[in-house]
């Protein structure tokens, strides 16, 4: 009987700007390190259903070398939010939304910018996600119930603002993914 593949779920607001460059961003990590056994996908609180990646984000994909393509605004739901081992949110209000609708899901509902909590959440990016599933389920826990929560920064959205904005929200969405990248086996790459 196949594994299912460890399911990781990013989550903005129109799910048009943040999220879906966060998720370009793991899913290139991922495939560039060999890491296998992972499914990334994004959605929105309040998505722009079936729209493409904002014209905002559109150079931050070009200067990070990825493709917008494919990607298009996704609603979040229950089915979603249920399936996925852990959901990534690009602000408090998002996470704090995601876990009053679903609170079933509130303990692998996490920051981004919370990344450098990993070290301390108990799991081990030693074994990738499909082999060693439990333990970084057991890491998310951990990582979802420390204080980083709390002080983890919103990472700013740059729907309807200058390039600049979209620029730094990019660099921080990219410094956190790297992060997880590394805690889900990736290494420097």
């Amino acid at each position: 009987m196949a594994s299912l593949p460890f399911s990781i779920l990013m989550v903005c607001t129109g799910n048009v700007c943040r999220s879906p460059f966060a998720e370009a961003l793991l899913r290139r990590r991922l495939a560039g390190s060999g890491v296998a056994g992972v499914e990334v996908r994004s959605r929105g609180t309040m998505a722009l259903v079936g729209a493409p990646v904002a014209a905002e984000m559109l150079p931050e994909f070009a200067r990070f070398g990825l493709s917008p393509d494919g990607l298009v605004g996704a609603q979040l739901d229950q089915a979603a939010a249920v399936r996925a081992d852990l959901i990534v949110t690009m602000s408090k209000r998002q996470r704090a939304w995601i876990i009053e609708e679903w609170p079933a899901v509130g303990l692998r509902t996490v920051m981004l910018t919370s990344t450098g909590a990993l070290a301390d959440s108990g799991a081990s990016a030693d074994s990738p996600p499909g082999v060693g599933a439990g333990a970084h389920r057991a890491g998310i826990r951990a990582w979802a119930r420390s204080g980083a929560q709390l002080s983890a920064a919103d990472v700013l959205d740059p729907y309807g603002r200058s390039p600049e904005v979209a620029r730094r929200s990019a660099d921080v969405i990219a410094g956190h993914v790297a992060e997880l990248g590394r805690w889900l086996g990736t290494g420097d790459t």
